[in-house]
């Protein structure tokens, strides 16, 4: 297997797996998952399924990116590595995300155009 398809089966993992844990995460019943949690203001739980659904297509179409036949398979690389790097600062599992409840202070930024491919 080529380093490229093994690169892009990791990827599809990270894209796929962000955005299955996300929504089971979110899914959970009672007050272990954020949706049916009572103690959530509507308009909180709204802004949850906004989210979750937007992750969930957006996995999609950068899968498709991916994994598509096309005379630029980089754009697909650059899309995938760009969602996974969303998810984790919307979800604020990166440190420095959210600065006002990180404990640790890191300045972290990542432009795609920093990318490169050989």
């Amino acid at each position: 297997m080529s380093q490229q398809k093994v690169g892009k089966v990791f990827l599809s993992l990270a894209v796929s797996l962000s955005a299955i844990v996300s929504t089971i995460v979110d899914l959970l019943p009672g007050d272990t998952g954020h949706v049916h949690n009572p103690e959530w203001p509507a308009h909180a739980v709204f802004h949850d399924i906004v989210m979750f659904l937007l992750l969930d297509w957006m996995a999609i179409v950068c899968l498709w990116l991916l994994w598509r036949k096309s005379a630029e398979p980089d754009v697909g690389v650059l899309v995938a590595l760009y969602q996974c790097y969303s998810a984790q600062r919307a979800s604020g599992s990166q440190p420095g995300a959210t600065p006002q409840v990180s404990t640790v202070e890191t300045h972290f930024a990542l432009c795609p155009a920093t990318i490169v491919f050989p």
